[in-house]
């Protein structure tokens, strides 16, 4: 009776959570986060409802998988709870799969979660596929199944599909677990993880005509932002490491109580310890941003359940409420968000604007990604505009070359 009242609570603990965040996505007035413009614009286009020319640095495979929906229900409202998902899915895997229930409470009452619940990025399926391959990897070490490691394999490749900056945290995996492993294991591995990733390459091939489009555009873009190339990259490596903000963050906004993660058995859980330190540093070398934790949320959550007992667990809980509080109350408020689709709304009544009219703007993809009317008149850049009237076709053009010391093809002298 005692366990039937127990696996109760914790169903209603799951019918809350799930409630709660949906509630927070219907809700939220707050979409304008980093990159989220990018995926919400190119979901539309996919869609059928592009109103503003889009542009995509990251992988197109999660705009297209929620442009799948979006074309029966097409509202920001479809994107949020569809973004939602994936974090009852981790939640889910902890309860269910791993069952470990302190990690799965840790998880649902993290401030990270719920500040991610009103946040869409492909770093959510990223983060759930992520772990998905790490629960099947645990098997096959306890099994010596090879049908878990294939599966392992399968999902990190798609981990890596979504959010191409899971590649990082393959190489650190790779790194400390399958030290002293052997060929063919590897090898399967490796098979997988590419069934897994050619979803993407397909999907860029169809929309782009090269498979590995999206992954030359990542690469590219983060050389440019990390040399410093375009006005507008900022990045260096004190942005993330000597931010305390950053830190704060991940100290307090994952859980509580992480500082306690110094009393977890160091030569039990020896290469999980090394593999969520080494991806959180090079996390917060890369910027801190607050969102990229969640690829690491999932394993911490876990880790500490092994230290903590009832009444630290409850503590974690009750502590992270009030930061939880503090992180999503602006989601709620008259934010910029709400205020620049409130100015949209009014131009458009204002000078009768329609489908066939044309809009310039230095927030064409803010205020894209803000209104889904049919009727909403055509956005253009700012930018874009200046460069039409300069009669110019690109805004920057890179070129990578050399020089070298040897005489190349063209001064060779040939008979003609």
């Amino acid at each position: 009776m005692k366990l039937k009242l127990k696996n109760f609570s914790y169903l209603y603990a799951t019918i809350t959570f799930v409630i709660l965040l949906f509630l927070f996505s219907v809700f939220s007035t707050r979409i304008s986060f980093h990159d989220t413009h990018e995926f919400i614009s190119f979901t539309k286009e996919l869609a059928g409802m592009g109103n503003v020319k889009v542009f995509l640095t990251h992988s197109p495979l999660y705009p297209f998988f929620l442009s799948l929906l979006t074309r029966f229900f097409p509202n920001i409202l479809t994107l949020k709870l569809l973004n939602t998902l994936w974090l009852i899915l981790i939640a889910l895997l902890l309860l269910l799969l791993f069952k470990n229930k302190k990690a799965y409470l840790i998880f649902i009452f993290s401030p990270l979660t719920w500040h991610l619940s009103v946040l869409i990025s492909p770093i959510l399926p990223s983060s759930f596929f992520l772990f998905l391959a790490y629960y099947f990897f645990k098997d096959f070490q306890k099994r010596k199944n090879f049908k878990m490691l294939f599966f392992s394999g399968l999902f990190f490749g798609l981990s890596c599909a979504f959010y191409t900056a899971s590649f990082i945290l393959l190489i650190i995996f790779l790194l400390f677990f399958f030290f002293n492993k052997k060929f063919y294991t590897i090898f399967i591995y490796f098979f997988a993880f590419l069934i897994g990733f050619l979803p993407r390459l397909i999907l860029d091939q169809y929309l782009f005509g090269l498979c590995v489009y999206s992954l030359i555009r990542y690469v590219g873009n983060n050389f440019v932002v990390f040399f410093k190339l375009a006005k507008q990259a900022s990045w260096s490596f004190s942005q993330g490491l000597f931010r305390p903000s950053a830190w704060i963050l991940f100290l307090i906004g994952i859980t509580p109580l992480f500082f306690r993660i110094y009393k977890i058995d160091l030569k039990k859980y020896f290469k999980e310890i090394l593999f969520v330190f080494l991806s959180s540093a090079i996390i917060l070398v890369r910027g801190g941003i607050f969102k990229y934790f969640l690829l690491v949320s999932p394993f911490i959550a876990l880790l500490l359940s092994t230290i903590f007992k009832k009444k630290e667990t409850i503590l974690t809980c009750l502590l992270s409420l009030p930061i939880i509080l503090l992180l999503v109350f602006p989601y709620f408020e008259m934010n910029n968000d709400a205020l620049a689709l409130k100015d949209f709304n009014r131009i458009k009544k204002d000078f009768n604007l329609t489908k066939d009219d044309q809009i310039v703007t230095d927030s064409a993809l803010r205020i894209a990604s803000l209104s889904w009317d049919k009727n909403d008149p055509y956005l253009i850049w700012l930018e874009e505009y200046k460069m039409l009237k300069e009669n110019k076709t690109y805004f920057v053009k890179y070129k990578i070359g050399s020089k070298p010391k040897v005489a190349n093809q063209k001064n060779i002298p040939t008979k003609s």
